[in-house]
């Protein structure tokens, strides 16, 4: 069975160079998907360390979140506590499905 859609001719579209520059493809994929999903967005942290497999505390909340993997959390700023040696804390912004890192020496 072949089923045909037929488009609707509007006015011309353009997109400037200024529009293409403005955003790169990832950030432009991350806004859009945001305008389409009715949960609140995602992003991933990551939270570097050495040694490795040191307790990760975020926002004062431990979920058996590890350093040296990527976990999924919500968007916005959040305090990153690594319980290592020498104890880490930084704050980091978080964006929609960007992936923000944070470096500890444990």
């Amino acid at each position: 069975m072949l089923v045909a859609l037929r488009q609707n001719q509007a006015g011309s579209v353009e997109i400037t160079v200024t529009e293409v520059r403005r955003l790169s493809f990832s950030e432009f994929l991350s806004q859009l998907i945001g305008h389409f999903t009715t949960q609140q967005s995602i992003g991933y942290l990551l939270v570097r360390s050495m040694p490795d497999q040191i307790p990760v505390t975020i926002d004062g909340q431990r979920r058996g979140e590890m350093t040296n993997r990527r976990i999924v959390t919500s968007v916005g700023e959040h305090l990153v506590v690594v319980a290592g040696s020498k104890p880490c804390r930084q704050r980091v912004t978080i964006t929609a499905f960007q992936l923000g890192v944070v470096e500890c020496a444990a």
